[in-house]
């Protein structure tokens, strides 16, 4: 595994990283821009067992956030956050925990 900055120093350089993994990224996260366009919003949390899948991948976002955060090895680029954060991007869930230490309180958001 490459340490978190100097993939950060490759990101920067332009390098794309080409994997199965990535790719199931990519399409995770068409996904939830084709639930927020369809919904007008990304509480997937309340969306019905159809979304449980789409659920687990915010989960697990918001967990490597946390990791990307505190310099831990993890799979989460920079890119990836941008990206996310384009979308609007919840990075506290509804109960108020956070994967990372910005982003808005989903919990607040729903008022």
């Amino acid at each position: 595994r490459i340490p978190t900055e100097q993939t950060r120093l490759l990101e920067s350089f332009g390098f794309e990283w080409k994997t199965a993994e990535m790719q199931e990224w990519k399409k995770k996260f068409q996904e939830l821009q084709l639930f927020k366009s369809r919904y007008g919003h990304l509480r997937v949390f309340d969306s019905g067992k159809e979304y449980e899948e789409l659920e687990r991948f915010c989960a697990k976002q918001r967990e490597e956030k946390k990791r990307l955060d505190g310099g831990e090895p993890c799979n989460m680029t920079m890119e990836m956050v941008r990206k996310l954060d384009e979308i609007g991007f919840h990075w506290c869930d509804v109960h108020g925990e956070t994967g990372a230490s910005t982003g808005t309180n989903e919990a607040e958001s729903l008022e």
